[in-house]
């Protein structure tokens, strides 16, 4: 009896169809800032600090700062990716060769002024990201912020954050980060 139902059961695996999973796209349609990131983030450990001023509403502080504390502010440049499935079609692609045919700039403008996320800007040189520009800006009721995001491989960063609250009114924040090699 079991030689039967071994057989049976052989015979109904044997006729299953040899279906796989459809394989998901690894190709995204924006530049992988998220990804770019990460990477970026796994050389910090080739710096052995880094100078960070920060100023609020002009009142400045400088002060020298890990490379493991520097992974905490780069997080909000990965957050600042644009290749979510609803986006796409919402971005006007354009970009910049050389008269090689180098690629020196590609830029992505939202279409759609619900984005948050306004314009990407990656600059090239050599064939690799030379700087990268990110403007964000949302608006409500009470509230309207503006945020420029720029990194530079190998030199550093900076973030500007420009609020503008009904009740308290315009607050400026600052942050800017050299590496020291």
């Amino acid at each position: 009896m079991n030689k039967i139902q071994f057989l049976f059961f052989a015979l109904f695996i044997g006729c299953q169809p040899n279906v796989s999973p459809p394989e998901k796209s690894s190709e995204l349609p924006f530049f992988d800032l998220k990804t770019f990131i990460e990477t970026e983030t796994g050389h910090l450990k080739t710096y052995k600090a880094a100078t960070k001023m920060t100023a609020i509403n002009g009142k400045e502080e400088t002060q020298n700062i890990s490379p493991e504390r520097i992974r905490e502010d780069l997080q909000i440049f990965s957050n600042a990716d644009i290749n979510k499935p609803a986006w796409v079609g919402k971005y006007e692609v354009d970009s910049l060769k050389n008269d090689r045919g180098e690629l020196m700039k590609l830029s992505y403008q939202a279409t759609s002024p619900k984005l948050k996320i306004k314009t990407l800007e990656i600059t090239y040189k050599n064939g690799r990201v030379a700087h990268i520009t990110i403007e964000k800006s949302a608006s409500g009721a009470i509230s309207t912020i503006h945020e420029t995001l720029q990194y530079t491989p190998g030199v550093g960063y900076e973030i500007r954050r420009s609020q503008d609250v009904v009740a308290t009114g315009k607050n400026d924040f600052h942050v800017r980060v050299l590496f020291k090699p």
